[in-house]
């Protein structure tokens, strides 16, 4: 995945291309009609590379037929079928969830990985019933800043093992990235059961002070 890495924070080019073509867009209106749709006809074989996430911009800016991005969403859902359907069956999923529980009972402090979507549901039933916070790490092996806070991120989950803390690899799961609308890595979120609370991106140790702060409101109001 193409990306920028500025500061504590990695940017994927594609979120950035939105942007740029944003400030372009009085240069596009003000080129002639045929100009513009020759040069639209050349971009639009590559926006089925690009990323979902964030090209529904582009497919606005440039007239793209919503059509073929819902083909191209298709083909991915397809890509990824077989292994999604595997590793989230219904005895996987319930395994998954008794393994969460007895962390949570045993306070282990132990960060879970999630890898599909059912899995994410399963830790925010989980979440909703045992009213705790699901703590959720955006993360991906590539990205520096990610690894250089993992530590510390594993060592707030020691000191609060009566919530769940998870990562989550955008690389295995990036249907996840995009349904939680995450650009910035790492980015991290807390939520009670299905909602967000809290979120701050960042590779320094201080972006977890939001989530020692939102956690430790918890402690209190128990």
């Amino acid at each position: 995945m193409p990306l920028i890495c500025i500061g504590p924070v990695c940017v994927p080019i594609s979120a950035v291309l939105p942007v740029v073509l944003w400030a372009l867009r009085p240069l596009w209106e003000a080129l002639p009609a045929p100009m513009r749709e020759r040069i639209a006809a050349a971009v639009r074989p590559l926006l089925a590379w690009l990323d979902h996430t964030v090209f529904s911009k582009l497919r606005r800016l440039f007239g793209r037929p919503s059509g073929t991005g819902a083909a191209a969403g298709s083909a991915r859902a397809e890509q990824n079928g077989a292994s999604t359907s595997a590793s989230t069956a219904p005895q996987a999923i319930a395994a998954f969830s008794r393994a969460l529980a007895l962390a949570l009972d045993g306070s282990s402090g132990a960060v879970h990985a999630i890898g599909s979507t059912d899995e994410l549901a399963a830790a925010r039933e989980l979440s909703a019933a045992r009213s705790c916070a699901l703590v959720l790490d955006f993360t991906a092996p590539w990205c520096g800043p990610c690894q250089r806070i993992k530590p510390h991120y594993a060592a707030l989950a020691k000191k609060h093992p009566s919530h769940i803390f998870a990562v989550i690899d955008v690389d295995e799961a990036p249907e996840l990235q995009a349904a939680c609308g995450v650009l910035v890595l790492p980015t991290f979120q807390v939520c009670r059961g299905a909602q967000k609370v809290a979120q701050a991106s960042g590779g320094v140790e201080s972006t977890l002070d939001t989530i020692r702060d939102v956690l430790d409101q918890a402690r209190k109001g128990q």
